[in-house]
């Protein structure tokens, strides 16, 4: 008889300006720039190394050009203050931190959802799976576009991290 896996349901985590786990304000995210939101413990006991990302831009200032995207990546620390990239101001558990884009090169890449509606009030969402190794987790945005900031309302974009657990039967 074949073997099935099973996946149990996770508890998500989501990053947006207020109303969520975690704070990560992308209202108002000017082009050619990167944010990092505050970070997430995922623990030190046994824990997932892979999470699913689904990241949500819900509008922009003015129509992005077809095709340019957001790149989400993240920055991961075993000890809370040492950070993959070297963040100009590390994350704490609460506060977001200060990073750029050539910063956010050394950082674990997840997705790149891109524009496309050339429209200011189109929504890109995407999905990625990463790999996060270190305990502590902070992701970072940056967007790509040459025209268009993402629109001021901090809570139309959010991250959400969900554990990809592993288990057999």
């Amino acid at each position: 008889m074949a073997s099935k896996s099973l996946q149990a349901s996770e508890t998500s985590t989501v990053w947006t300006s207020s109303g969520g786990d975690k704070l990560l304000d992308m209202g108002g995210q000017t082009l050619t720039s990167a944010r990092c939101g505050a970070y997430l413990d995922l623990g030190a006991a046994p824990r997932a190394n892979w999470y699913e990302v689904v990241v949500v831009i819900g509008a922009y200032a003015a129509a992005p050009i077809l095709g340019e995207h957001v790149e989400v990546r993240f920055t991961q620390s075993d000890d809370s203050t040492n950070f993959d990239g070297q963040p100009t101001t590390a994350p704490t558990a609460t506060v977001e931190g200060t990073v750029t884009i050539a910063q956010s090169l050394n950082m674990v890449y997840c997705c790149s959802p891109a524009a496309t509606v050339a429209s200011a009030t189109q929504v890109v969402q995407g999905r990625g799976l990463v790999k996060l190794t270190g305990r502590y987790v902070a992701p970072v945005v940056i967007n790509w576009a040459t025209i268009a900031s993402f629109g001021n309302t901090g809570t139309d974009h959010s991250i959400t991290l969900t554990p990809v657990p592993y288990e057999g039967q």
